[in-house]
């Protein structure tokens, strides 16, 4: 056999390799995916939604978060404001963006969350620091 055909031999059993990896490898979730999923949880458990969260009185929103884990909100921050900073396009998505609070917001479920646990989440905390960054440059202009 030539070298040109031990290398083409080669190749084919590479992308052969790669071809059965994708195949049997579990589909990872987009973010958007992964909000959509949180949403009909905590629709089911919590009785509330990312929409309700993001759009009525923190007031009124407060009491119904009380009973979910930090996991959870710490999930509900990450991938909204991770959705929302996206070029994903969704009616979620566009709702959210539309909704010209959801950065304060967002910082309210920030220190909600921080007043609720004594667990450093670097997630949140990064997201924290752009949100007020975002708002002071808002404010200046």
């Amino acid at each position: 056999m030539s070298k040109g055909g031990a290398i083409a031999i080669g190749l084919l059993i590479e992308k052969f390799q790669e071809f059965l990896e994708n195949l049997f490898e579990p589909k990872k979730k987009t973010k958007l995916e992964e909000l959509y999923e949180l949403d009909s949880i905590i629709k089911a458990n919590f009785t509330i939604s990312v929409l309700e969260i993001t759009e009525e009185r923190f007031e009124e929103v407060s009491s119904k978060l009380n009973p979910i884990d930090i996991q959870t909100l710490d999930k509900i921050i990450v991938l909204t404001y991770s959705c929302v900073n996206s070029v994903q396009k969704s009616e979620l998505i566009e709702r959210l963006k539309k909704n010209e609070s959801l950065n304060k917001r967002l910082l309210d479920l920030i220190q909600f969350a921080e007043n609720k646990s004594n667990i450093l989440s670097l997630e949140r905390n990064n997201i924290k620091n752009s949100l007020q960054h975002q708002l002071k440059e808002r404010d200046v202009y």
